[in-house]
């Protein structure tokens, strides 16, 4: 009985020192944010749509870039070549 008393306070003792520290309480004041402007909205938007254009087009150039690679296999060329014809 005496040893599992100990295993539990063990336990115990190993999840307080796993357990974070109590945080002080950090007083709490009125904090104000200024709103959102449309510019600031639209600025978003179109910084948004270049990003995905951008995205798009580099998805293309790694596409591309994948295709010579594999171009540059001489079976592969032979089966474009033969293909073409």
């Amino acid at each position: 009985m005496l040893d599992k008393n100990r295993e539990v306070e063990d336990q115990q003792a190993q999840a307080e020192a796993l357990a974070l520290p109590e945080l002080p309480e950090v007083p709490t004041t009125k904090v104000t944010f200024s709103p959102v402007t449309q510019d600031a909205l639209d600025t978003f938007d179109e910084a948004y749509r270049q990003l995905r254009k951008q995205r798009r087009s580099l998805k293309r150039y790694h596409l591309a870039d994948a295709l010579f690679a594999s171009l540059e296999d001489p079976e592969v060329m032979a089966a474009v070549i033969k293909r073409l014809r």
